[in-house]
């Protein structure tokens, strides 16, 4: 086998099979080898290997693909030749002198090997052509096709936003026909006004090589790109029901993904007691508007006021954030109801007298609930505008999940502007008191 030790002592197999001795070429441990004496390491971390049981060179690459390179196992001998056609008799050494090129010390022959190693193929001179708001055509030259024949030719490209250097692992590629010489291709299906980084390359059994990296523009007017907002401002999950799910909008270009980070933050709520923090990318596919993702909720089962976390958008390169880039989430206990009014605002023409504000019963409903209210005034003024009044709120134990406060309104024939008071909801040991707890009534003038 080939083995590496770390400066630190760890040791670890690159290739081959402990105890399992033979030929075979392969990946890591598929590979054998047989009496492996010598080993050599390039710039770019390629072992060459004297394997002198099978009298061959072998090539472990940084990958760890074993390939035999020069000689034939079992065929002994000091011929020269290209790659397998040489002959090697229990090479023992391997070296690279300062060109470049791989030494190796031949035992069984009593001579010094020099080799050549294969090259991948030489390729140059990135060009562009025929630039519109939606296509080009690209091209190189391969001036050679190193020590292999050419298999595949083309063009690597990306958005330089997204990818400034492409290769084939990262970027899309268009191919073309041919070996050697210039060659051209047609990209189509491109963003207006966009810049975009490419390279032309080549690929043998060798390898593959790229040109310098180049870029271009496309003309024409560049597509908005698309806003990615919350549909609401405010979402509602009771505790017991474990999650809450949240739905993002897109408007705008749909012709790509769009993608958009989500974190929640702490309010009343706080992460790892009330809920599990989230913090991922959130993608719109192609062609859709909406996404929904989901928070998790933790149900302590103690009876508590309801309270609230935010969730926040961050934009990225493929979406820009809309208005509602924010939202709440309001927790709401089941141990104990929250009461709280239906409405934050209320009008009253002051001849229809009196007014009538709602509230509502929100989560456990097994028990009776006791909510207090009481006025207050703002530009009208208790006993002049409208009648003074604080009381309790009565909610049975089985349905009634919502429930009415009157406050008589007094009509005092004087033509003034419109007046304002307050009507507040306070607490008891049966219900806590959610959003709105106050609510203002309008007394509009009709005189």
């Amino acid at each position: 086998t080939i083995r590496k030790v770390t400066g630190n002592g760890v040791v670890t197999t690159v290739a081959g099979s402990a105890s399992s001795s033979g030929s075979a070429d392969g990946m890591r441990s598929a590979a054998r080898f047989n009496q492996p004496v010598g080993v050599a390491v390039d710039g770019s971390g390629n072992l060459y290997v004297a394997d002198s049981g099978n009298s061959t060179i072998r090539e472990v690459t940084a990958d760890g693909v074993v390939t035999t390179i020069g000689g034939m196992p079992g065929a002994l001998g000091g011929g020269e030749g290209l790659g397998t056609s040489a002959a090697f008799d229990s090479p023992e050494r391997v070296a690279f002198g300062t060109s470049g090129k791989l030494f190796v010390a031949n035992t069984g022959t009593d001579s010094i090997a020099q080799g050549i190693l294969p090259a991948a193929p030489a390729i140059s001179a990135p060009t562009v052509a025929g630039v519109t708001d939606s296509s080009v055509t690209l091209g190189g030259n391969v001036t050679s096709d190193g020590a292999a024949t050419v298999t595949e030719r083309g063009i690597v490209y990306s958005r330089t936003a997204d990818d400034s250097d492409p290769t084939l692992s990262t970027g899309t590629n268009v191919t073309t026909s041919g070996t050697t010489g210039v060659f051209t291709v047609n990209v189509s299906g491109l963003s207006a006004a966009t810049t975009y980084s490419f390279k032309a390359y080549a690929t043998s059994s060798i390898g593959t090589s790229y040109t310098e990296l180049a870029t271009f523009m496309t003309v024409g007017t560049p597509t908005p790109t698309p806003k990615v907002e919350f549909t609401a401002a405010n979402y509602r999950v009771e505790e017991n029901q474990r999650v809450v799910t949240v739905t993002l909008k897109r408007t705008g270009d749909q012709s790509k993904p769009a993608t958009v980070h989500v974190a929640t933050s702490n309010g009343s709520a706080r992460a790892g007691s009330d809920y599990i923090a989230e913090s991922s990318d959130q993608t719109i596919p192609a062609g859709a508007t909406t996404k929904e993702f989901q928070v998790r909720i933790i149900n302590d089962r103690a009876a508590e006021q309801s309270k609230t976390f935010t969730v926040r958008l961050t934009p990225s390169a493929s979406a820009d954030l809309g208005a509602q880039s924010t939202a709440t989430v309001t927790i709401i206990d089941k141990d104990r109801p929250t009461v709280e009014f239906a409405s934050a605002a209320y009008k009253v023409k002051e001849r229809n007298k009196p007014a009538t504000l709602t509230i509502k019963r929100i989560g456990k409903q097994s028990t009776k609930v006791r909510v207090h209210y009481q006025t207050g005034d703002g530009t009208a003024k208790a006993g002049a505008d409208y009648r003074a009044r604080s009381g309790d709120v009565l909610f049975p134990a089985t349905g009634g999940d919502t429930a009415t406060i009157t406050i008589p309104i007094i009509n005092n024939q004087k033509r003034e502007p419109d007046k304002t008071f307050t009507v507040t909801l306070t607490g008891t040991p049966t219900a806590f008191v959610g959003a709105p707890k106050t609510a203002t009534v309008t007394i509009v003038d009709l005189d």
